[in-house]
């Protein structure tokens, strides 16, 4: 083997011990609640307006492309509503937000991911109700961590941002969807999928694919300077 075949040979092996090391995964997951947008570290946010204008409704399991991943969302009947607050809707998100809503007491919205997700965020508010209510949100993992957290907020009309503020992250990129309903006392429907939701934040992981690159790209460097070195 030669001087020059050795050296890369050596970086490669430093290459994959390093992608090793980047892709080691811990025995077990774990699914944090978070309280507001800065938690979530997102790096991709979600606006609703990817499927349609305000007013549009959606006859869904409806998919939209939004940076490196495809966004589905679905309600059980397969209704769901774009709505913008201060257009077509009249709750406590800000003025402005693209909203997605789910009009039936009876079913479930879900919103899912073509690639699993480090972690997720969004405001949350029931259709047509004022007062106190809690809002649920169960968390879908490709490892069956499955997991529901909960917040309670107040719902009005005032337009200013005060819809109460439900995030989860994950120690793993594993969070691959996740279904929403609030509580607002309905002896019938305990848990009711009548709601809104405005743009969603979401963490979304590094690729490896860049992480190996910037790694061989180090590796390279280093070689081209020992070459440079040695002419010396």
């Amino acid at each position: 083997m030669t001087k020059k075949m050795f050296v890369l040979a050596t970086i490669l092996g430093l290459v994959a011990f390093s992608v090793s090391s980047f892709v080691a995964r811990p025995a077990h997951a774990a699914l944090i609640q978070v309280g507001s947008r800065a938690a979530v570290g997102a790096n991709l946010t979600v606006n609703w307006g990817v499927f349609g204008p305000a007013g549009t409704a959606l006859s869904c399991f409806c998919s939209a492309p939004v940076g490196p991943i495809d966004v589905h969302i679905n309600g059980s009947s397969g209704t769901l509503n774009r709505f913008d607050e201060g257009t077509d809707y009249t709750g406590n998100f800000a003025i402005g937000d693209q909203l997605l809503s789910q009009p039936f007491l009876s079913d479930v919205m879900t919103v899912g991911f073509s690639a699993p997700v480090r972690g997720f965020g969004t405001q949350i508010q029931p259709l047509d109700f004022t007062g106190a209510f809690t809002a649920y949100v169960a968390v879908l993992t490709n490892d069956s961590l499955n997991q529901t957290f909960m917040v309670t907020g107040n719902s009005t009309t005032a337009e200013n941002n005060s819809a109460p503020f439900i995030g989860v992250t994950s120690t793993l990129a594993d969070i691959i969807g996740m279904q929403f309903l609030v509580d607002i006392g309905n002896p019938s429907f305990p848990r009711e999928g009548a709601l809104a939701i405005n743009r969603m934040d979401v963490k979304v992981p590094e690729p490896l694919t860049l992480s190996l690159f910037s790694v061989g790209l180090a590796g390279i460097g280093a070689m081209r300077r020992r070459k440079k070195a040695h002419k010396a």
